[in-house]
Parts: C-alpha cells; structure tokens; sequence
C-alpha cells in the first residue's frame, strides 16, 4: 500500500504552484525529446537530470493510482512533473541564498511524525518506503526540501502578512450581502494558461484549446483525469481538485459564478489575466452553528517547582481538607495558588472552551457537577484543586466567523504573495528544457 506521505500533494504551497505559470519568457527549448547527457534542464547554475525526473514521475503515478486517477500519457505527465521540478529548484536555491539551512536534528523530528501518523516508527516507515521502491535517502531530502521552503516563505512573506479587525469587520459585511456565507464548495479546477504579455495568437489558441476541452467534459469526460492530463493550474496533479473552499474564500474570479452552480456542473470557460479556466463544483456542505459547552472554573495550583512532587501533593491534600472543612476556595486560591494570574482571582479562570486547558485538567473539570471541588488532579505543571461553578452552551458563531474571516483573508494574501514572489523568481532566473 502506498502511504499518503508519498504523495505530491504533501510539497508546500510554493511547489504546488509549478505548473500554473507554464514556460516563462527566460526559457529556451532544444530539440523535442531530445536528452542531452541525461539533463532534461538547466535552472540557473544547477541541472535536472533525467533519474530525477523518472523518480518524481514515479512518485506522482503512485500517487494517482492510489486516487484512482488515470495517469496522462507519459509525455504530458513529465511537462508537468518537469515544471514542478524546475519551479521548485529556483525556490531552493533562493532559499540556500537567504542562508536557510535544516539541521539535521530538526529533519529527524519531521520524519518520526510523519511515521508516527501512520503508526509506524521511523525503522518500519523506512521499510515501507523500501518495499513501495521510494529511496528513503530521497524521501528524506525531499522533506527537508519541504521544511527549507516553509521556513524561507515564512521568513520572506507569511511573516510580514497581516489582517486587521477593520479588515475583517468589511470583509463580512460584504459578505453577508452576497447572502449565505455559511455554505462550503468543493472545487475542481482547470486552467489553460497563458504567457504573460500573450500575442493575440497565443491568446486565441488557448481559449480554443478550453472550449475543446469543456466540449469533452460535456459528453462525458472524467474532469479529475482531464485535469491531470490537460491543466496548467496548481492542483493539476491532484485532480484538479481545489479542496474545500467556505463561500468568502471563493478566488474572486470564481465567486459570481460558483454558488449559482448546482453539484457536478462545469462552469463556461472563464477568463483571466492568467489564461482560461473551467469549474467543476464537486460538492458542497453547510458549516454548523458553532455551539460550545462553557465552564465556568477555578482552580488552585500547588506547583512542584519550590518542592517535590510529594510534598507538593501533600500540600495540596491539605488545602483540599481545609476547604472541605469550611474555609473559602477564593481565599485560599489568593493565599496559596502558584498561578498567579488567576490566584489573585480568587481562582477564577472565567468561562473554559473546550480544548483550553491541558487533558488531565479538563478530564476532571469535566467530570464535576456544579458546585463541586476535584481532589488534587496532576498535570505537568504540578497538583490542581478544580472547582466548577457553572456550565452553560454558549453561541460562538460570532467568534468563529471573526476567526475564520482572518484565516481566510491571511491566506489568501500568503497565497497571491507566494504566487506573486514564484513568478518574480521565475522570470529572473535562467531556465533551460531539453524535453
């Protein structure tokens, strides 16, 4: 079985835009199906040779095949494993150039997760990688590759990418005119692209090209395996398949057009400043009011940073004691709590969300009646008196707009940087196909 780890889709967003930006204006083509001393390209003062193109090629036919999805015909599947390659190479050699570097501690760290998410150690991972034919030494580097680039867009973009509470308020106002935001589409996608400052020829040729492939979609073509074959766009390989996308994080060029669609259909062909594209809504779902069961807590924390473990517990038992003998929770929480936030509140933590406090602490909150008191709980921040003193189911749909608003504006600004900063990279660097 091949594992989702070995997939294409697990590169960062920035390798997965390759093939959106087609050949730019800085390469040169040989001879067609010609291989020169086994380089298939020249990216600035580096090469990619043809074991690394046969060995992503591989890749990606593993991938596909365990999505069910017919593979293109081999040579339109190496265009497209070949872009990706070039696209990423440019971006490593950026990042070498910022003096990026992945110690090899932090690489090792990324691999037992990944092993670790499929329940596998690091050794019987490896074997699984053996087994499916993956270079485990390759599979390594990849992934340091992947940590490399997620660091230096970090550094470079994520970082300096900001939302503010202006930003969200219009945002939601806007769309709340344009009716039910609650509702999510899962999207496929093609695009036909097209250089930038395109002839009127290339232009034509491209929307000609679309309109033939929307005219093979309408008398029944498979979309996922059209997209593979045909697309340009960055979910190419992937189907298509744009994923799950909440009706204010629709592209702007797809916005007017998507919630009028009804599941399975495939948009007319759309232009763009980037070329010609094709929708399939594959689709949708309607995100639930967000209903969360609050509990209004305190707590006293005798920590066992001043004393042992046991001395700190046995301290505990008797504040415990004391309490249960008639002294006040709030007053003992302002005398002897090691949290000193919420001692010098009487031990008052306000009102807990679900999730907010380490597992041990809300396996025991939880399971207090109010107006009850836990006996000493451990976590690792040493012995805990809870007390609960009410719950309540609080709306927080408001909250969660307000929060998925940010997320959806902050990445769709990383997205236009990244994409923005790959094509300024693109068309400054020096590439050379020889396929």
């Amino acid at each position: 079985m091949t594992h989702p780890y070995l997939s294409v889709t697990c590169f960062t967003f920035g390798l997965l835009l390759a093939s959106v930006l087609g050949v730019s204006g800085s390469a040169h083509s040989a001879d067609n199906n010609i291989l020169l001393d086994g380089i298939v390209a020249v990216v600035n003062d580096d090469i990619i040779t043809t074991t690394e193109l046969d060995a992503e090629v591989q890749r990606v036919n593993q991938e596909l095949r365990r999505r069910n999805t017919q593979a293109p015909a081999v040579d339109i599947l190496q265009k497209q494993v070949l872009e990706r390659l070039v696209n990423r190479r440019i971006q490593l050699q950026t990042a070498k150039r910022a003096n990026i570097v992945v110690d090899d501690e932090t690489l090792n760290r990324a691999l037992t997760n990944i092993a670790s998410e499929s329940n596998l150690t690091l050794s019987q991972f490896r074997q699984v990688l053996v087994r499916d034919g993956i270079s485990f030494e390759q599979f390594r580097e990849n992934i340091r590759d992947e940590i490399t680039l997620n660091r230096f867009y970090q550094r470079q973009i994520d970082s300096r990418v900001s939302v503010s509470d202006a930003d969200i308020a219009a945002f939601l106002e806007t769309q709340q005119t344009q009716g039910n935001i609650s509702i999510e589409y899962q999207l496929g996608h093609i695009l036909i692209a097209i250089p930038e400052n395109a002839s009127a020829k290339e232009v034509t040729a491209a929307r000609e090209k679309a309109e033939v492939i929307a005219k093979r979609l309408a008398e029944g073509a498979d979309f996922a395996e059209t997209a593979v074959a045909e697309s340009d766009g960055s979910a190419a390989l992937d189907g298509g398949n744009l994923n799950w996308r909440a009706a204010n994080a629709l592209p702007t060029l797809f916005a007017p057009v998507v919630p009028s669609m009804n599941k399975g259909d495939i948009s007319k062909v759309i232009k763009s400043t980037s070329g010609f594209h094709l929708v399939k809504l594959l689709d949708t779902r309607d995100s639930d009011t967000q209903i969360v069961k609050q509990t209004l807590a305190g707590h006293i924390l005798i920590a066992n940073r001043d004393r042992s473990k046991e001395e700190a517990l046995k301290f505990a038992q008797e504040i415990h004691q004391r309490i249960n003998d008639g002294e006040d929770f709030a007053v003992m929480a302002k005398e002897h709590s090691d949290d000193l936030g919420s001692g010098k509140e009487g031990g008052n933590l306000g009102w807990v969300n679900p999730g907010a406090t380490v597992a041990p602490f809300e396996k025991a909150m939880d399971e207090l009646a109010a107006g009850e008191m836990s006996k000493p709980v451990e976590s690792q921040f040493g012995w805990h008196l809870i007390h609960v003193d009410n719950r309540r189911d609080f709306d927080m749909t408001e909250t969660m707009k307000k929060n998925r608003a940010r997320d959806t504006l902050r990445q769709r600004r990383i997205e236009e940087e990244r994409l923005a900063e790959l094509r300024r990279l693109r068309d400054d660097s020096y590439v050379e196909l020889r396929i």
